[in-house]
């Protein structure tokens, strides 16, 4: 649903990747004038970042263009472990709408949200450069240069999020230190051409000599990932060679599948690196600019999308003024622990695949057969799925377990209609979820006619057991619970750290 009110103060949104283009969409679909820049001519035409984890596909969901990405993509329902007998993981053991991963090269994602936000009116500009920004009072003044003339224009902005990667100019204009450190091992990618591809098509070996994983891409190439520890140590401006690809896959995976073409190769330090803070003012950081890690479990790009959604609803209730300013600082405490455990764990899982020596692949050889306990199997699928991500900070004591969390996959009727949550968070209200419980939904009802917010009620179809009879459950625009139980005043208690009145 976009919004036809657009409301005169101006966002600036440094940086036209995914997240750049998410969250300048999400705000100019909800009548926020957005304005986004990028450096870069055109968009990029590899693959880079190519996976949409189940928890990221909800998001594109409630932006209503995960249909688009799937079509667009591969669906991939098992995660290879890596060992002999080629075992898999399975998401589909999880309750959620997207049971399954897509495969999608980031070109073919970026493709689809710069439709989305050509589409809802975003005003994208390309080969613009940002130099400076000074936060003056209530405005932020940025200098933007325009990449093939030169010419630099001085302009004023309400609010700017820098979500331009790395290198980022935002972060490093305010000074905020970018915390981590840097991994000595040298890893290779590449996009080739596979003869005699294999089976399953997403297929993965992890053996004392290093680990290789590879993943189909919808044009019938293949984007493969090579952690090689008799070539860690070459320098990375050292080409891939055809030969050395080939040689590394018939080491670790026993054959080279027919390898034919190299159509795009890169060798790659990676680095660990998180920022000290994601807010200065009215300016925000969001995506690689404000976290970074080794690719190790493909969520670099599931964290920015989920920095996109998590912002995105929050500003744009602040700049319209239904929601209380102070709710902005929620943003970094929300977000920041989830990219410091993301952080963390993608080191565990490097160390993990890359460990050296006889000692290391014994460990490797437990952690493998570890994942044959159901426990362990679950949570590993729920770390890839992103459903392990919570926000602690937005429970206190008392409170349902489940607040802070995202809801499972749930059937729900609305309008005497059965909708997904998903679908009913498209109109980027507070939902209100019920079981038998008219009492509340009255109270709540109520209560939002006092409020500069509005309020959607569902009842709930399944499961059923998610909540009592005579229970509720709140949640936000992005699909996180804020409340849950059937208390009254304590559902309006915390509404009114929220919304503004």
């Amino acid at each position: 649903m976009t919004s036809n009110i657009r409301i005169t103060q101006r966002v600036l949104v440094v940086g036209a990747g995914p997240v750049g283009l998410a969250v300048a969409a999400s705000l100019c679909e909800q009548g926020i004038s957005v304005d986004l820049i990028d450096k870069r001519p055109s968009a990029s035409l590899h693959s880079r970042a190519f996976g949409l984890e189940p928890i990221t596909l909800e998001l594109l969901s409630a932006w209503h263009i995960a249909d688009e990405m799937i079509r667009r993509g591969i669906v991939w329902a098992e995660a290879p472990v890596g060992d002999k007998k080629g075992r898999t993981l399975s998401f589909s053991t999880l309750a959620l709408e997207f049971p399954y991963m897509v495969i999608i090269p980031q070109s073919y994602t970026e493709s689809v949200l710069t439709e989305w936000a050509n589409k809802v009116g975003v005003n994208l500009k390309r080969g613009m450069e940002l130099k400076t920004l000074t936060p003056m009072g209530e405005k932020v003044v940025v200098k933007i240069e325009e990449t093939q003339s030169h010419s630099v224009t001085k302009i004023e902005y309400d609010w700017v999020l820098g979500a331009d990667g790395v290198n980022s100019i935002v972060r490093q204009v305010l000074d905020i230190p970018f915390v981590g450190q840097d991994y000595q091992h040298s890893l290779v990618v590449a996009d080739v051409t596979l003869n005699t591809p294999p089976t399953p098509a997403v297929y993965a070996r992890s053996v004392s000599r290093g680990l290789v994983a590879l993943f189909p891409l919808p044009d019938g190439t293949y984007r493969i990932s090579i952690e090689d520890n008799q070539r860690m140590d070459l320098p990375v401006k050292q080409p891939v060679t055809r030969e050395e690809i080939a040689n590394s896959m018939s080491a670790i995976l026993g054959q080279d599948f027919g390898l034919g073409d190299i159509l795009w190769s890169a060798r790659y330090r990676s680095k660990q690196r998180l920022a000290e803070r994601y807010r200065e003012g009215k300016i925000f950081l969001l995506g690689d600019a404000a976290h970074t890690h080794v690719p190790a479990g493909g969520q670099g790009l599931q964290m920015g999308i989920g920095d996109a959604a998590n912002l995105g609803w929050k500003l744009a209730g602040v700049i319209q003024g239904t929601l209380l300013p102070d709710i902005l600082d929620s943003y970094e405490n929300e977000r920041r622990p989830i990219a410091k455990a993301a952080l963390k764990n993608t080191d565990l899982l490097f160390k993990f695949n890359t460990a050296p020596g006889i000692l290391g692949r014994m460990v490797h050889w437990i952690g493998v057969q570890a994942t044959k306990i159901p426990y362990i199997e679950k949570k590993v699928v729920r770390m890839l799925a992103g459903e392990d991500a919570q926000y602690h900070c937005l429970r206190q004591k008392g409170d349902h377990k489940r607040v802070g969390q995202r809801l499972p996959h749930l059937v729900l009727c609305h309008a005497g209609q059965e909708r997904k949550l998903t679908e009913v968070l498209r109109k980027k209200q507070f939902v209100l979820i019920h079981n038998h419980a008219p009492r509340l939904v009255s109270a709540l009802q109520s209560y939002f006619q006092t409020v500069a917010q509005q309020l959607t009620v569902v009842e709930i179809i399944s499961p059923k057991k998610l909540l009592r009879d005579g229970q509720a459950t709140i949640v936000r625009p992005d699909g996180i619970v804020l409340w849950l139980g059937s208390d009254i005043a304590q559902a309006k208690t915390r509404l009114d750290s929220w919304v503004n009145r």
